[in-house]
């Protein structure tokens, strides 16, 4: 029976985000962005986190704050349209410009393909022969012309499906540097990025380094800071040099993965400093919005009410927008409500840009509420009947579901572990599709599937997560594709982005369920009630 044996843990990460780098003069200025400062929350309305945790209830009832009427329909309806981000037909519009990119590119019209996403140019091209992209991928290479950036850069994603073979590396390669040449922002940055791990991947580092100053310079890239740095340090420093960047990393990206190994490899823990934090304030109450205080007293009454769909519907309700310019202990205050209702994504949404912009509210307290342990005994069960570490499994789950048992994909994935009925009755043939809402027989069958994958891999964590999202047809071919030895270098060169994500995603939040589990512990586990409360709702 194989045991995927748990990370050593040296140091301390979330996510990504921007974007202070370490202190080298001849660093991107655009990467140069210090965390902003917080300042003390009225005292007058703010109380200790753990005070609430540990109590149970909301700010409202610690202060004897909700003495006012339910509100009217029309009231409700009114804060509704005054917070909620307003959706738009933008999905309706992109399908049809792919039915027209799909035209273009059968009439070899390549010049009106312009003012085109990246995404919507790869769809087009999956309604294409592979005979017929190879042709034009070839007439891009061949023709001196600068089209469009995104379409050479759409086709050297295209020609990638071709490697290892020689000749598809060296038209994919011409694509991307086109791109780089013709090209600016995104596109530009993007096809920076793949030219960079390509130098990687043939030893040839050295060569690397001006793409990921690029990457790095492109606002518009944001999501691939984190990674760029990464490079940046493993080709540009001696051991010792990253050994000293790695706090700085750290403190650049405090949500990213690959910041957690800059300082796994430099062997830097910073966990006791953190666990040193004294536990946060949270605010009950805005001083900024008098509006999300009318809708704050109107949650705390629906969870004490046990009414915690409509609360969580609620929550949903503060927009990206308007959240982000609340007051930070506000904000915390917002991810905790969620987090009594057992509304994971919101959790972790409120908090996550919180703890990457504050990162003094990085506590025991508000990093148990961003990794839970919600269903752990049923995932526990499962992790060791597969011999599988449990919070490896637990990992999977957050990212998977958020811990809603009841979600359901746009294709079909349903419960804790986002499993298709194909593949659970694969596994099961007496399972219904309705069953995969159920918990217990969830955790049953997607653990085992996800056991079956490490098993497939030889124990490679790595191969297994992408394989969990992407389908291990798709890792088998990337296997044969990206020959290479180093696994981070091996999940930044998967063609998928979201699954480049999930995989960076779940092995950050495994570290930080680790670092979690040894602190509860030393602490005689009284912080591990966070990961239990409302578990049942």
């Amino acid at each position: 029976m194989i045991k995927v044996l748990r990370f050593i843990i040296p140091a301390i990460c979330l996510m990504q985000t921007s974007c202070s780098f370490f202190n080298q003069k001849e660093e991107p200025k655009s990467l140069v962005e210090t965390a902003q400062p917080l300042t003390e929350p009225n005292p007058a309305y703010s109380v200790e986190l753990d005070t609430l945790i540990q109590r149970e209830v909301t700010g409202g009832m610690y202060f004897g704050l909700n003495t006012t009427a339910h509100l009217s329909e029309d009231e409700v309806t009114g804060l509704k349209e005054y917070f909620r981000l307003r959706l738009s037909n933008a999905n309706e519009k992109s399908q049809k410009r792919i039915q027209q990119i799909i035209q273009h590119l059968k009439k070899e019209e390549y010049s009106k393909i312009k003012n085109n996403s990246v995404d919507e140019i790869i769809k087009a091209t999956a309604k294409l022969t592979d005979s017929k992209n190879h042709d034009i991928a070839q007439t891009l290479v061949d023709d001196a012309t600068c089209y469009s950036a995104e379409l050479t850069l759409s086709y050297g994603a295209v020609e990638e499906k071709q490697f290892p073979d020689e000749s598809a590396m060296a038209n994919v390669a011409k694509l991307y540097e086109k791109t780089f040449d013709c090209g600016e922002g995104e596109p530009k940055a993007r096809a920076a990025y793949r030219l960079g791990l390509f130098h990687v991947m043939r030893n040839e580092c050295q060569k690397s380094l001006k793409y990921w100053d690029v990457v790095s310079s492109t606002p518009e890239v944001k999501f691939l800071f984190s990674r760029a740095a990464y490079w940046r340090n493993h080709c540009a420093l001696d051991d010792e040099q990253r050994k000293v960047a790695a706090l700085g990393f750290y403190q650049s990206f405090p949500l990213s993965y690959h910041s957690i190994q800059a300082l796994k490899e430099a062997k830097e823990d910073i966990g006791p400093t953190i666990f040193a934090r004294q536990q946060p304030k949270v605010l009950v109450r805005s001083e900024l919005e008098p509006k999300a205080n009318i809708l704050v007293d109107e949650i705390e009454k629906k969870i004490q009410n046990n009414e915690f769909a409509k609360a969580k519907e609620m929550l949903n309700w503060f927009g990206e927008d308007k959240a982000n310019n609340l007051e930070p202990h506000f904000r915390l205050y917002l991810s905790y409500l969620a987090f009594m209702c057992h509304d994971g994504l919101g959790t972790f949404q409120f908090l996550a840009k919180v703890l990457s912009t504050y990162p003094e509210l990085k506590t025991a307290s508000t990093l148990n509420l961003f990794y839970p342990k919600w269903y752990f005994n049923l995932v526990e069960k499962e992790a060791q009947k597969n011999g599988l570490d449990p919070l490896l499994v637990i990992s999977l789950v957050r990212q998977e579901s958020a811990f809603n048992k009841e979600a359901m994909s746009r294709v079909g994935a349903r419960g804790l572990m986002q499993l298709m009925p194909a593949t659970a009755k694969g596994l099961n043939r007496k399972i219904k599709k309705n069953d995969l809402f159920n918990p217990e027989k969830n955790l049953e069958v997607g653990v085992q599937y996800f056991g079956n994958l490490v098993k497939r891999y030889n124990g490679n964590v790595t191969f297994a997560l992408a394989a969990y999202n992407a389908g291990f047809g798709a890792v088998d071919k990337w296997i044969e594709r990206y020959r290479v030895d180093n696994e981070i270098l091996f999940s930044d060169l998967i063609p998928y982005r979201e699954t480049r994500e999930y995989v960076a995603s779940i092995l950050r939040n495994y570290y930080w369920y680790q670092l979690l589990e040894h602190y509860n512990q030393s602490q005689g586990g009284k912080n591990v009630v966070v990961g239990d409360l409302k578990q049942t709702h």
